[in-house]
Order: C-alpha cells, then structure tokens, then sequence
C-alpha cells in the first residue's frame, strides 16, 4: 500500500511462507562460514557488485522506494 493514497502497489511484493524462510536462513547459515573465510578484497568485491546491481536498478528503485515511504 501507498503510504499516501493508500492504493496498492504494483507489483504487489507477497510474503513468504514458513518454508521458504526457513530454507533462505538455512541457506545463509550454510553460507557464512565460507564467507568469513574469505579476504578483505572478496568481501570488497562482493559489495561492489551488489552495489552494482541496485545501481543498475536506477530511477525505478528510487520512484518505488518513494511510493512505498513517502519520503521524497
């Protein structure tokens, strides 16, 4: 929901069930240790590219993220 209108969103983003939230902290419990083996410039790496991808997103992440808080 709009924040400000109150009107739905969409896409509308669903929740997700017990299962698979379960199977997402199963899988970023089995993650971890390998991830805190790795150097400095891995981590670094890996942080660029995600910053790379919710870059790439652009104006549609900022104009969604506006809608969904109201902040401008």
């Amino acid at each position: 929901m709009a924040p400000v209108s109150g009107k739905a969103l969409l896409p509308a983003y669903g929740g997700a069930t017990r299962e698979q939230l379960d199977e997402a902290c199963e899988m970023a419990w089995r993650a971890w240790t390998p991830y805190r083996e790795l150097g400095g410039g891995a981590h670094a790496r890996l942080l660029e590219a995600i910053a790379e991808r919710i870059e790439a997103l652009g104006e549609e992440l900022i104009d969604r993220a506006a809608l969904e808080t109201a902040l401008d």
